[in-house]
């Protein structure tokens, strides 16, 4: 059995508007079509009144009396439909409108239907005894509570427990009638009792039908319109995300450049660089790089990295440039402290690169680095030549400030120096997030790191920032034959050659 369907609470008011506006509309056209059936009702009734001799005096009452009950349904039909057209009405106060314009038009069938359809029985030229008169004017009545309840049900899309409330009163009156009015045997009317029910089974059935369409219909519109809300926010959160990442660094003795593609609209991976490269001018000093890749993805991601910013640019600020391994450290105390009691953790590498120029006249950097459980980094250097820059932290949040150190083996030192090494020209720093190595090939091997090492050993003559980042990612590219399943970010650095080459309109800025 399929479940029924649910409306969430936060769409509860625009369920309960949609209803009413609904209703509304439709019990107006429940409204014309009885008051259309009732007149014609009335007009032949009326005829029929006015074409009888005086002398059948039982029938003109019979036939009277039908018309006084389509005169008292014209009136009852019309006011409904003057009073809901006048005023603002709830979905409450309508549907308490429909039931009591159905109980009424019902209760009159039941006590007149039986009364009229009697007498034209009883003057029919087959005989009939009192209980079958009796029984077929019964007949007739839920007949006529059938036409009511199913007409109402078809016209206004009433929700199964709302024609239930309505049947039940029809069912009691008529009940009530059958015992106390009928001639019939006790027997017979006990019958026509336990089968009144069924007359409100075609309107029950039809209700629930167009009551559960109803639902499924409003469900879909409010899940589209959500869809559209969520992707809309989605992609302002995505533009307002995407503008905490630096402009690439295409002047200076130091270039770098990434690409990032998140798994969804926004993600976890994330890239600071200070200082910044705004036009027009260049400034030596030491370039710092910072490399992160918060857990998870989507949206919970995405605001950790808008924390984790916030809290690099506090150690930035005034020109500062602190050691990589300090910047880790400070980085550790503030996810353990404000993001791994939610359960999100991160790994990170920073690089400070302080160039210079060597006597040859060519240009050189001094990378200092320190690495938080991130994917090591890959120095290519010289003709095949690659040096991994391996973690020297466990990964951010997991170890408590105190026994948490930074610079471990690869440093050499086991204080507060960061490991280091010499970066010259023709040489070029590939670092990357796990959604590089890990993504699946077409029989879902995951890339790996020794895959990219191969890669990244061919590629000596791509040294230059855009050319390697470029062909690293046309290479995963080439790689991954399905769609992405983690966010992945690849950022290539280089030393530019000449010194002060390409120092055209850019100037490297402080956070």
């Amino acid at each position: 059995m399929a479940e029924p369907i649910v409306i969430p609470t936060e769409y509860s008011s625009k369920y309960e508007s949609e209803r009413s506006r609904v209703l509304r509309r439709r019990l107006l056209w429940y409204c014309v079509v009885a008051l259309f059936f009732i007149m014609v009702s009335a007009m032949m009734n009326g005829l029929e009144l006015a074409g009888m001799v005086e002398s059948d005096s039982e029938a003109r009452t019979f036939t009277a009396l039908d018309l006084t009950g389509d005169v008292f349904l014209l009136s009852l039909y019309a006011g409904a439909m003057v009073y809901v057209l006048t005023r603002p009405l709830s979905r409450q106060r309508l549907v308490q409108i429909i039931t009591w314009l159905i109980v009424a038009a019902g209760a009159l069938v039941i006590l007149v239907a039986p009364v009229v359809e009697t007498s034209e029985l009883a003057g029919a030229l087959t005989p009939r005894r009192p209980d079958q008169l009796a029984w077929e004017g019964s007949l007739w009545a839920l007949g006529g509570v059938l036409l009511l309840h199913l007409l109402a049900s078809l016209l206004i899309a009433l929700s199964p427990r709302e024609g239930l409330l309505i049947l039940l009163p029809l069912l009691g009156f008529f009940a009530i009638a059958t015992l106390f009015l009928n001639e019939a045997a006790l027997t017979t009317r006990l019958l026509l009792i336990l089968i009144a029910p069924l007359a409100g089974l075609p309107g029950f059935a039809w209700s629930w039908w167009r009551h559960k369409s109803f639902n499924e219909r409003f469900q879909g519109r409010m899940i589209s319109q959500r869809f559209s809300e969520i992707s809309q926010d989605l992609l302002d959160a995505r533009r307002m995300h995407e503008s905490l990442f630096p402009p690439p660094i295409t002047r200076g003795p130091v270039r770098v450049d990434y690409r990032y593609e998140p798994m969804r609209q926004i993600g976890g991976d994330f890239l600071f660089i200070r200082p910044l490269a705004i036009p027009p001018i260049v400034s030596e000093g030491p370039l710092t790089i910072v490399l992160i890749d918060v857990t998870g993805h989507g949206v919970p991601a995405a605001l950790a990295v808008n924390r984790l910013h916030g809290e690099l640019e506090r150690m930035f600020t005034d020109g500062a440039t602190p050691e990589p391994a300090t910047v880790i450290s400070a980085l550790n105390t503030f996810v353990g402290a404000a993001l791994a009691p939610q359960g999100v953790f991160a790994t990170a590498i920073c690089l400070r690169l302080d160039s210079r120029e060597l006597d040859t006249g060519e240009r050189s950097a001094k990378v200092t680095w320190s690495n938080a459980g991130h994917p090591p980094a890959l120095v290519l250097r010289g003709a095949g030549e690659i040096m991994r820059l391996s973690a020297t932290a466990p990964m951010l949040g997991v170890a408590a400030p105190e026994v948490f150190d930074a610079t471990g083996p690869a440093a050499g030192s086991g204080g507060d120096e960061s490991a280091s090494f010499e970066l010259r020209q023709g040489h070029a720093i590939l670092t990357f997030t796990d959604g590089v190595i890990e993504a699946r090939g077409e029989g879902g091997e995951m890339l790996g790191l020794e895959a990219v090492e191969k890669w990244l050993a061919d590629r000596a003559s791509e040294t230059s920032a855009p050319a390697l980042v470029g062909a690293a990612t046309g290479f995963l590219d080439a790689y991954r034959k399905d769609a992405a399943n983690d966010d992945a970010l690849l950022v290539a650095i280089a030393v530019d050659g000449v010194p002060g080459a390409g120092a055209g309109p850019e100037r490297l800025v402080q956070g």
